[in-house]
């Protein structure tokens, strides 16, 4: 993948992968190898929980792989909820809302376990 990048004149600023149906070796290097930050966009439906939750824990699992770096880092995760339903009805809103924010902070919270097993 470093060497397709090498090739390029003029190296991307943005890779945008839709990975709705999964990852496979053409497109998971972009966003767990060479990516500094990823964007994940996500419905906050049940049915979309397991694959969100695997892709979380794959990319905070990785390192990037840049030759200029001094060291490895892991891509900055950032969460776009999208879309939540128009709904007359607040709860039905507030629901989706909090259940968002409830797998974020599921997902993220491995950061704050990892942090502190390195202190401890």
């Amino acid at each position: 993948m470093l060497d397709l990048l090498r090739t390029l004149s003029l190296g991307p600023q943005v890779i945008l992968v839709d990975a709705r149906t999964g990852f496979h070796a053409l497109n998971a290097p972009f966003l767990l190898e060479l990516s500094d930050l990823a964007v994940i966009t996500f419905f906050p439906h049940p049915q979309a929980r397991l694959g969100t939750s695997e892709l979380v824990r794959a990319l905070l699992a990785s390192t990037t792989r840049r030759e200029a770096q001094e060291r490895m880092l892991t891509p900055m995760p950032r969460f776009l909820v999208s879309p939540i339903p128009a709904s007359k009805a607040p709860e039905v809103v507030k629901r989706y809302r909090h259940r968002a924010l409830e797998w974020v902070t599921e997902w993220l919270s491995v950061l704050s376990a990892n942090a502190w097993s390195k202190t401890s």
